[in-house]
């Protein structure tokens, strides 16, 4: 699930927070985003999970 800000006041439908499921190996995962964040961690940690569920979304 992806909650996205709709509101008016914010054109740019940031999103607010990331839950996955059982999503390429990750069996929870949850992520909350502000106006600015930076994503970062060592390597096979879900980074790129992140980045591709966002994209997928986007589509």
């Amino acid at each position: 699930m992806i909650e996205i800000d709709r509101s008016k006041e914010n054109e740019k439908h940031q999103a607010k927070k990331l839950l996955l499921k059982n999503f390429k190996g990750d069996r929870a995962l949850e992520v909350n985003f502000s106006s600015c964040t930076n994503i970062y961690g060592d390597n096979g940690t879900g980074k790129t999970t992140i980045y591709l569920t966002l994209y997928l979304a986007a589509l």
